[in-house]
């Protein structure tokens, strides 16, 4: 407890700007999963940033081959 007999806020675990409420869970299979990590092994990020990484990335390609080009003002 602080000196105001109040508890401590908690610290929020996500980055500024990131959406917080509708988390995106992804299963891997076996191959992808080792895919995942060696990858990420070389990079050093978290899995969760590493995993948002190449989210984005695939996001990016998948609007560009689409053609859906107003997607892509949405993507950092």
């Amino acid at each position: 407890m602080s000196a105001n007999g109040q508890l401590p806020r908690a610290r929020r675990r996500a980055p500024n700007g990131v959406e917080t409420g509708k988390p995106v869970w992804v299963r891997m299979r076996a191959g992808e999963r080792a895919c995942f990590d060696a990858l990420n092994a070389e990079a050093g990020y978290t899995n969760g940033e590493f995993g948002r990484q190449m989210l984005v990335k695939g996001l990016r390609a998948e609007a560009e081959e689409s053609g859906r080009a107003d997607l892509l003002d949405r993507l950092l």
